[in-house]
């Protein structure tokens, strides 16, 4: 900076010294003192703060620093007439030109048919008439817009008294900001350096055009520019931008003629400066550098966004925002992770509401439905959500290879109860597996997430008319709370196991209030509709390295109940007993219990490993054994009493011993 003031003296420039500022306000104090206003709002109108405060669920304020804003959505109140009005600023002797400069954010969003909108006044003294002067339009980019400048020249002579409107229409829109507030004879010759428009991602050894935008905030046209970048303070690398002709409050995308090619994996901060205007030092140094951070990478992976959304079968604006967000989806068929949390409000909430989904609300901070974040950021409500938001997400590099999968199945327990078989438990059980690789080395308390999500839902009809509700979270592994990671060198694979056992029967809750006890039941309507989604998140800033989505296999019932048909007789084993039908009445007893069979046999050891000895009989023994699957896999003759199981695999069988015409039936197990 103070080389370029030195060259500007050189020159024999003196706009500096020619420079007049009439009003300049940067909020750092607040709202100022001889600044009034005119609310029918609640909660005061335009309010003082940083992003962080003046902030809610559906709008967030980017940072800049401490600003003025009126925010409709986190009030949801009457914003029909916010207007700020400064006091009048003496212009009685100024000279032309005069320009009002102020920064804006403000979307001109709509909801639900209402339009909000953002206008400036300027009212000369003299006349006491109102004048519009800006009609604030439709924001293309969810971002700050600086430096936007207006001609007061009109008002030279006079005092000027200005006022910032905000108006929501009568509906519950979003909200505005404004800051660096100044009024001032421009310099003849002021570029400023807006901004750095390269990504803040690049892949590494290869060629990185360097681009930004400059705005001609002076009083005469820009021809030509000299502009200078640094990489971590550098060396310079100058062009010279000829032939143009920027006019007083146009802007201007440049291209810079020299690459810059990093050759090394890490993060290098990248400065713009703004050297020269028509070929003399720029009359204000003050606006003339900006810079940015850069991660040089390794070759990228395809993104997969996670989107996770809050909404509510008793939300009536929830509606129309899950039908937006479903179109804006469908372009990106299987293109993205998705994971809808059920919430607890309006009035009573979503039966569907679980504890688990209330933890992701409070992480996220978020008070009002429909709402939508995309990979951990940008949290909007679903009505406003757009390709671009989907598109910008998709286009950040990741670094980080993913893969998962899950497998239910029915696990039921029998037991003989009175002569009967009873079902005494059942449970579907999950079992995941998921893996991951990173890129490069990841730092440590990373937390990995797995929710399982039923992937369409039609039970769940409550207030807003909707009978069907996708990506429906219904379970987080082990819980909302994730499993934190250690620290991960690159191209290291990480596995991951979990499990959940869905006990009890499916019940759908009164509402919100009553939500589902995983302990002793479950909410699935069909487990042949589940997906497992696995992301990994950083939990200080919820930025999300990447995501992965897979169905959930339905794989064979399992049951503690073998049965074996032997003779056209029924046996049925239960764990380490055997049983079999009596009588006409279809009662189980333990096998052997009838009258024809004698129990005296003992056979030993159990389990078995080369031999099997038979005590108790006397001369030939006839023995045959059967696997679980009934099949017979060996029968022998034998007076030793000793029977080789050395040549069976492992497993289950049944024996039946025959000896002077005794029978009888057991069950041993063979290990090795």
């Amino acid at each position: 900076m103070k080389k370029i003031l030195l060259a500007a003296l050189s020159l024999g420039y003196v706009g500096l010294a020619n420079a007049q500022i009439y009003m300049s306000e940067d909020f750092s104090g607040g709202v100022p003192a001889s600044w009034t206003q005119s609310t029918l709002a609640t909660d005061g109108g335009w309010l003082a703060g940083t992003a962080a405060s003046l902030s809610s669920g559906s709008f967030a304020y980017p940072e800049h620093g401490n600003f003025l804003g009126t925010n409709d959505d986190g009030c949801n109140c009457d914003k029909s007439a916010d207007s700020l009005m400064t006091a009048f600023v003496d212009l009685t002797s100024a000279a032309s030109p005069v320009n009002l400069q102020f920064d804006m954010f403000y979307l001109e969003g709509t909801y639900q048919g209402v339009t909000e909108s953002f206008n400036v006044y300027a009212q000369a003294q003299s006349t006491g008439a109102w004048t519009l002067i800006y009609d604030a339009p439709l924001a293309t980019v969810a971002q700050w817009e600086n430096e936007l400048s207006f001609d007061l020249s009109s008002y030279v002579g006079d005092q000027v008294k200005l006022a910032f409107v905000y108006g929501d229409g009568g509906g519950w829109l979003f909200g505005a900001g404004i800051d660096n507030v100044k009024v001032f004879t421009p310099f003849d010759f002021d570029a400023s350096n807006v901004s750095i428009n390269n990504s803040p991602y690049h892949e590494v050894n290869t060629a990185n055009t360097i681009e930004g935008t400059v705005k001609n905030v002076g009083s005469q046209a820009i021809t030509s520019l000299t502009i200078e970048y640094t990489i971590d303070g550098g060396a310079a690398a100058s062009a010279a931008l000829t032939g143009l002709n920027i006019a007083p409050g146009a802007s201007y995308n440049y291209t810079h003629s020299t690459p810059w090619t990093p050759t090394m994996v890490q993060t290098y901060e990248v400065s713009t400066n703004v050297t020269l205007v028509n070929g003399n030092a720029d009359e204000d140094p003050t606006n003339n550098v900006t810079s940015m951070d850069v991660l040089v990478h390794p070759t990228a992976v395809e993104r997969v966004p996670v989107l996770e959304a809050f909404t509510s079968s008793t939300c009536g604006p929830c509606t129309p925002g899950n039908i937006n967000v479903g179109n804006v989806l469908a372009n990106f068929s299987g293109e993205y992770s998705k994971v809808n949390y059920q919430m607890s409000w309006p009035g009573s909430g979503d039966p569907y509401y679980t504890d688990e989904g209330g933890n992701r609300r409070t992480y996220y901070n978020v008070n009002s439905v429909p709402n939508i974040f995309t990979d951990g950021a940008n949290g909007m409500n679903s009505n406003s959500y757009a390709a671009n938001d989907f598109t910008s997400a998709q286009e950040v590099p990741a670094f980080v290879t993913m893969e998962a999968e899950a497998t239910v199945y029915k696990d039921v327990t029998y037991e003989v109860v009175n002569g009967q078989l009873e079902v005494v438990d059942s449970k579907w059980v999950l079992n995941s597996s998921s893996w991951f690789t990173p890129l490069i080395n990841l730092p440590a308390n990373l937390v990995a997430h797995h929710a399982i999500n039923e992937k369409l839902t039609y039970l769940n009809v409550e207030t807003n008319g909707e009978t069907q509700f996708e990506h429906v979270m219904k379970k987080m592994m082990p819980n909302a709370g994730g499993e934190i990671l250690s620290a991960v060198t690159a191209n290291d694979t990480v596995m991951l196991s979990n499990s959940h056992n869905f006990v009890g029967e499916y019940r759908l809750s009164n509402d919100a209030t009553d939500p589902i006890n995983h302990a002793s039941e479950h909410s699935i309507e069909e487990f042949s509709d589940l997906e497992i989604v696995f992301w990994i998140q950083t939990p200080a800033t919820g930025e999300i390295w990447q995501s992965y989505h897979q169905d959930v296999v339905v794989g064979d019932s399992v049951t503690n109940l073998t049965t074996i048909e032997e003779d056209g007789q029924t046996i049925y084993v239960i764990g380490t007993d055997s049983f079999e039908m009596m009588g006409t009445e279809g009662t189980i007893v333990p096998l052997g219990v009838d009258d024809n069979n004698d129990r005296s046999f003992k056979v030993f050891p159990n389990p078995a490993n080369d031999v099997l000895n038979i005590n108790g009989t006397e001369g030939i023994v006839n023995v045959t054994m059967f696997d679980v699957q009934g099949r017979v896999v060996k029968q022998v003759s034998t007076q030793s009493n000793t029977v080789q199981v050395s040549d069976l695999p492992s497993g289950m069988y049944m024996i039946r011993i025959e000896n002077n015409e005794t029978v009888a039936n057991t069950r041993i197990s063979v290990t090795r």
